[in-house]
């Protein structure tokens, strides 16, 4: 689908900028070359091009906004074409680029069940993805469907989110609590448990699983415990505005 640069274009760069990625697992290289005329051009592999033409093109939008350059995504030569720049903003036209393909982790179930958890608040002491984005000026992509999370970011900023990363993982952890039913438990009184303690609640055919911070996932594990011995019971003066919130939001829409 993309062809490769064209040799006679390639026989007349004068200048040659360059991102090297050594931390992915491809190691890709970002190379903007300057022709005779003064026009930059960044060959693109399928998945960056991907990555530019997603959405409209809003990635592509983001960059010529952050970098105050006019790129244009040539989708038949499998590049971006830009002019009217100094080498130094071609630099980091290339580094924004390569920054749309980052490695990928695995991770633990405990730390991907946070930062699912987390992933769309933005402010407060349980935003745990937004404070981690802040910290390392990289974007971390949590994976919906398996435990992995995909850094996007610069060489500089990129082992600093892998180190956040890995600092969460010795936060995390993950208790059971026995039930010989977990089918005839109500999901909004576990919803509102999980509200209220800050973690993440998963129902497997013969326990309840809680994952979150390890000093939050003993009195969440009470509290699930206390409801699963007496479902009847709970009646704990700190989960009613939980409970109410996760009821009203599980009860039957009227007509």
């Amino acid at each position: 689908f993309f062809r490769p640069f064209p040799p006679r274009l390639r026989s007349r760069q004068l200048a040659v900028t360059q991102t090297r990625r050594d931390s992915t697992p491809h190691a890709a290289m970002t190379v903007a070359i300057q022709n005779r005329r003064g026009v930059y051009e960044i060959p693109l592999d399928h998945e960056i091009a991907a990555a530019l033409a997603r959405r409209g093109g809003r990635r592509l939008r983001e960059i010529q906004a952050a970098c105050g350059v006019t790129l244009q995504l040539d989708r038949s030569r499998g590049s971006v074409i830009f002019s009217k720049v100094t080498p130094g903003e071609a630099a980091v036209v290339c580094k924004h680029i390569a920054g749309l393909v980052g490695p990928r982790h695995t991770v633990s179930p405990a730390v991907w069940a946070e930062l699912m958890r987390t992933r769309t608040l933005q402010e407060g002491e349980d935003a745990t993805i937004a404070h981690m984005q802040e910290a390392c000026g990289c974007r971390i992509h949590v994976e919906r469907f398996r435990h992995e999370v995909r850094i996007f970011g610069d060489d500089e900023r990129v082992p600093v989110a892998t180190r956040l990363i890995g600092e969460l993982e010795e936060r995390v952890g993950q208790e059971s609590v026995y039930a010989a039913d977990t089918a005839s438990l109500c999901q909004a009184t576990l919803r509102g448990i999980a509200l209220h303690h800050a973690v993440t609640i998963q129902l497997e055919p013969s326990r309840v699983l809680l994952l979150g911070f390890r000093e939050r996932l003993g009195p969440a594990a009470d509290d699930v415990r206390s409801y699963v011995e007496d479902p009847n019971g709970l009646s704990f003066a700190g989960l009613q505005r939980e409970l109410e919130v996760c009821q009203a939001a599980s009860a039957p829409k009227g007509p």
